[in-house]
């Protein structure tokens, strides 16, 4: 296993040695499979495009439950490590870096835990932005590291992680927050100031004689004030897995009609209107963002779905084109 990495600016340097951004590597043993985990490690990009790293993993002795909080573990007890979103249910696991060296851009990990025969079978990728670079070996340490933490389930190695981010290593469950840290400044960490959490909130409650609608939107909204934020502090467009159903994680992201204005601040939810209901079991709305400093504006159009298990999410979204 290859020795911890610590500054992530000397990383960019001497990309050989390092992920170019800090991974702090477990201390703790694990038996790594490293030949099944070479041979399904894969890169596409380059420094120009930004580059997506893909791995793979059979993980036939271990149950789905398990793995997960291995992976979970794994993840949260790395400090520069933020779990944006997670979901055991489904075997999700999405968390961010900020790319230090780069202000406003932040690197994602996807990871996906699912039944397959009597274990599981694990999915990773990790996403550098454009003009950015980190070695494949590096990456390609953290996959399997963390994939050997899955195939070794949480066991006495599990940890929680607070609202805040800290780590509490004595106990052996592992939950964690959905929310995105408060306190950033950077483009896919922020959040809403409070004044404009409060007039989200109060779009969204929408007074209609139609009690089917209100009943759908009331059990979106929390998935709905969620998404919105996001597009409203420009979250990246792969940050939307867990919000979307139809396959991908991409998603359309607002900035591009906001050109003059400061990316390092959200935009307002200004109105969200037009609510319509198209199925018992699906409805559309529009949005319309704006932001205060360069007074630009932005329309969007939403879709929403109830799934077959009571979960609500998005189906797709249009730039610029409403309902």
């Amino acid at each position: 296993m290859q020795s911890a990495i610590r500054n992530p600016q000397s990383a960019i340097r001497n990309p050989q040695s390092a992920l170019a951004i800090s991974i702090i590597l477990s201390a703790l043993s694990f038996n790594i499979q490293a030949a099944p985990c070479d041979a399904n490690f894969s890169s596409q990009g380059n420094f120009i495009t930004g580059t997506t790293y893909k791995t793979f993993a059979d993980l036939p002795d271990t149950n789905v439950a398990n793995a997960y909080e291995g992976a979970l573990a794994n993840i949260a007890k790395v400090p520069s490590w933020k779990i944006i979103a997670q979901d055991k249910n489904k075997g999700l696991i999405q968390a961010v870096q900020a790319a230090q060296y780069d202000k406003g851009k932040v690197i994602p990990l996807n990871i996906n835990i699912v039944p397959a025969g009597s274990g599981a079978k694990m999915t990773m990728d990790y996403v550098t932005p454009t003009g950015s670079l980190s070695p494949a070996s590096a990456v390609k340490s953290q996959f399997c590291e963390t994939i050997a933490a899955a195939e070794n389930g949480a066991g006495v190695n599990a940890v929680v992680v607070a609202e805040n981010g800290s780590v509490n290593p004595q106990t052996s469950t592992p939950t964690v927050t959905s929310a995105p840290p408060a306190t950033s400044n950077q483009a896919g960490g922020m959040s809403l100031s409070e004044p404009q959490k409060k007039q989200l909130k109060a779009q969204i409650n929408l007074k209609t004689k139609d009690n089917l609608l209100k009943i759908m939107i009331a059990e979106a909204k929390p998935t709905i004030e969620k998404v919105l934020e996001m597009q409203a502090c420009f979250y990246p467009s792969h940050s939307y897995g867990l919000y979307k159903s139809g396959g991908g994680n991409h998603f359309y992201v607002p900035d591009g009609s906001f050109s003059f204005h400061n990316k390092l601040e959200c935009v307002n939810v200004q109105r969200v209107k037009d609510w319509k209901m198209i199925a018992n079991n699906a409805f559309r709305f529009n949005v319309v963002y704006v932001a205060e400093d360069s007074g630009q504006s932005a329309q969007m159009g939403y879709e929403m779905q109830k799934q077959p298990d009571g979960v609500w999410l998005f189906n797709k979204n249009n730039f610029n084109q409403v309902y």
